[in-house]
């Protein structure tokens, strides 16, 4: 049975989110409404899908996902807001998406079936690069990004850099649809990965920061949007507020 944890600090907005699990997921899941005042490091079981309202009065539901990420790794967090501009600070947690107060009846099955396939998957999706003493196996949520730099592709991990004479294309056609994404013709991004977009540039885990091409900004943008669940050419924020045109880099 999954554990299922909403936080939110409306009353009715709680309750209508409640009743709609429980009518999508039954005898499947263990649902708990969990207190307004909520933090990770005093809850009593580790949820394995959190929902979590943007803004919880004068707190701020993105400070508690990220301490969420450091505590369940495992756990699925699900934005829930009426307020869509928010959307870009999104990138400072791990989540799988944002979901629209005004769509809930809508968007919820969906992504209940994503947070519920993520669970399951028995195997992490991996990355085989092949070496001269033989393959090194990535697992392809560690990958940060790949660059591609004197027909050599340097693919950066959380614990290590591995070399390959694989061009960007052919590496990505092995990765995971959806997951990875060009900013520039020399880096190929996980989009699980941002945590800030803007027009020259996108921030990484870790404050890593990559150039974006004025070519691929908008296609960049469209498949982070589909990534996080929302169109962000529609819901902009400071944090993609267009910078001062600067050299194409491409």
């Amino acid at each position: 049975m999954y554990q299922i944890a909403v936080v939110e600090d409306d009353a009715a907005d709680r309750e209508r989110l409640v009743n709609l699990l429980r009518q999508q997921c039954g005898a499947a899941a263990h649902i708990t409404a969990a207190d307004p005042d909520f933090e990770p490091e005093t809850c009593s079981f580790a949820p394995d899908i959190l929902f979590l309202d943007v803004l919880l009065g004068d707190r701020s539901g993105i400070r508690i996902a990220g301490a969420a990420n450091q505590l369940w790794p495992r756990c699925q967090v699900i934005f829930v807001t009426g307020r869509l501009e928010y959307a870009p600070d999104l990138y400072q947690a791990r989540h799988l998406c944002l979901l629209s107060k005004a769509r809930l009846e809508e968007l919820l099955p969906g992504a209940l079936q994503r947070a519920f396939a993520a669970l399951d998957a028995d195997d992490a999706p991996l990355l085989a690069v092949a070496q001269k003493n033989g393959e090194v196996i990535i697992p392809q949520k560690d990958i940060l990004y790949v660059e591609r730099r004197l027909r050599i592709s340097y693919i950066h991990s959380v614990l290590r850099t591995v070399t390959t004479g694989r061009r960007l294309e052919e590496l990505a056609a092995g990765l995971q649809p959806g997951r990875f994404a060009l900013c520039h013709n020399s880096f190929l991004v996980n989009l699980a990965q941002v945590r800030r977009l803007q027009r020259s540039q996108v921030q990484l885990t870790g404050g890593i920061l990559l150039p974006v091409s004025r070519s691929r900004f908008g296609p960049f943008r469209e498949a982070l949007g589909r990534h996080i669940g929302i169109d962000l050419a529609r819901h902009g924020a400071p944090a993609l507020t267009p910078e001062a045109p600067g050299p194409e880099t491409d």
